[in-house]
C-alpha cells in the first residue's frame, strides 16, 4: 500500500468511527425517549389502578 492509499484508508476509518459514534448517540437518545414515554404510561396506569382501589 503506498502512502496515498494509506491516508485514504485512515481517513475512511476516521469518518466511519465518527458516523458510528453519531449513530450510537442517536440510538441512545431514542432509547431514552422511549423509556420516558413508558414511564409516563406506567405512572398513568398506577394512578388509574389507585383510583379503582379507592372506589371499591
Amino acid at each position: 500500500m503506498d502512502f496515498s492509499h494509506l491516508t485514504l484508508y485512515i481517513g475512511d476509518r476516521e469518518w466511519q468511527n465518527r458516523n458510528w459514534k453519531r449513530v450510537d448517540s442517536d440510538e441512545k437518545s431514542e432509547n431514552s425517549r422511549i423509556r420516558r414515554k413508558n414511564q409516563k404510561f406506567d405512572e398513568e396506569l398506577y394512578r388509574i389502578r389507585g383510583k379503582n382501589k379507592a372506589t371499591k
